[in-house]
């Protein structure tokens, strides 16, 4: 009678025989027919931790191989195989600034990973607007008891550290780095260089302010500027950083590609602005693993709604024009009608660049309620202000 064949895939730390500590043995289900074997990512990361590899920021050095059983006989396969696992290490800003809930690792801010070659899994960065009086941690993970990183003093980390304190509300950049336990805290802001950049230059202690961008929230930045033809880039610092790799280095931003993709960190330039004129360009880090940008002419701004009156209800060909400002904001003097509505639209037709309210005399672009007209028809004067992401009506 012959018996069926079975198989059982091995795998074992990269420096260990089979004969060791099997991380992993898989045997099939099937008589001999193959196997397929599906792994959550917790679940293959629970056992490399459970065998000694309980670092995430470190590659996991396996190998694997297959054993064929038939009865009382096996059969290991001749050659082994290397097997190296990248794990993810995401890292959270958790504290006191977290609203509704403080201290709340569930809905702690995660950090950008930095990418660069020699700093995944162990440098993490975060711009986000900390209230006077705050305090935070950076914990590696949504749950306590997992690694908590405090301030030890002098620039550096430890696990289960003090808190740290931030005496002046701001917007702040926030780094660390996991393996040499060293942070950073400074302003957190973002401008444009280059050669493309009016009254800048490839000089970074002129970024500030005459080229600065504005926070628009925890990782993100919108400015407008007159740019002519020719290279840039963003720069979150005055001054070229220095290659050190360290928390506290510049951080400027390339990227390869056209608007809407992935930038790059202390690498090339920006493509090239084509034509001179003034452009609206975001930085935008909100998906920490897709930190990219966008660039659009920003040559018209219109208030399009039924509430200007003389004008066509929601009829953005027909609506009039704000003035440009300077720096980001845009003005119109115009009649507006008590109980109606409006927004803001950069171009004459829709699906173009558009701003609504986002409550408390603020503005967003990515969606939300129209702007409401004052409880009486009058003549108002309305600012848009795109920079410090803002609305005035007087």
């Amino acid at each position: 009678m012959n018996n069926p064949v079975y198989y059982q895939l091995q795998i074992v730390n990269e420096n260990a025989s089979f004969g060791d500590g099997l991380i992993l043995n898989i045997e099939s289900d099937n008589a001999g027919i193959d196997t397929v074997k599906t792994f959550t990512h917790k679940a293959f990361s629970d056992s490399l931790i459970a065998h000694g590899f309980d670092d995430l920021s470190k590659i996991a050095q396996l190998k694997w191989r297959v054993v064929a059983t038939s009865g009382n006989f096996n059969l290991p396969s001749n050659y082994s195989n290397i097997l190296y696992i990248v794990r993810e290490v995401k890292m959270y800003l958790v504290g006191s600034f977290q609203t509704p809930t403080q201290w709340d690792p569930p809905t702690a801010i995660r950090m950008i990973p930095d990418t660069r070659a020699g700093l995944l899994n162990n440098m993490f960065y975060a711009y986000i607007f900390m209230p006077a009086g705050a305090q935070f941690k950076f914990l590696q993970g949504q749950a306590w008891g997992l690694p908590d990183y405090g301030d030890a003093g002098g620039g550096s980390l430890s696990n289960g550290g003090n808190n740290f304190n931030i005496a002046v509300a701001g917007f702040y950049r926030i780094s660390m780095n996991k393996a040499t336990l060293k942070y950073d805290i400074r302003a957190g802001r973002m401008g444009f260089v280059g050669a493309a950049v009016n009254n800048v230059g490839w000089n970074p202690g002129a970024v500030f302010p005459t080229a600065a961008m504005g926070a628009q929230g925890t990782n993100k930045f919108l400015g407008v500027h007159d740019f002519t033809a020719g290279e840039w880039k963003m720069i979150d610092s005055d001054a070229w950083d220095n290659g050190s790799q360290l928390p506290d280095e510049t951080r400027s931003y390339s990227s390869a590609g056209p608007s809407g993709s992935k930038l790059n960190v202390n690498s090339g330039n920006m493509p090239n602005i084509n034509s001179a004129g003034r452009y609206r360009i975001i930085w935008n880090g909100t998906d920490v693993k897709n930190v990219q940008y966008e660039l659009m002419p920003a040559d018209e701004m219109r208030i399009v709604g039924d509430g200007i009156q003389g004008v066509p209800n929601w009829d953005p060909g027909a609506s009039p024009q704000l003035a440009y400002q300077g720096n980001g904001q845009w003005k119109i003097i115009c009649t507006l009608i008590a109980g109606k509505q409006y927004k803001f639209l950069a171009g004459n037709a829709w699906g173009a660049f558009d701003y609504e309210s986002a409550g408390g005399g603020k503005i967003k672009y990515d969606g939300g309620d129209n702007f409401s007209t004052p409880g009486v028809t009058g003549l108002y004067t309305v600012t848009l202000d795109e920079v410090n992401g803002t609305i005035t009506v007087m």
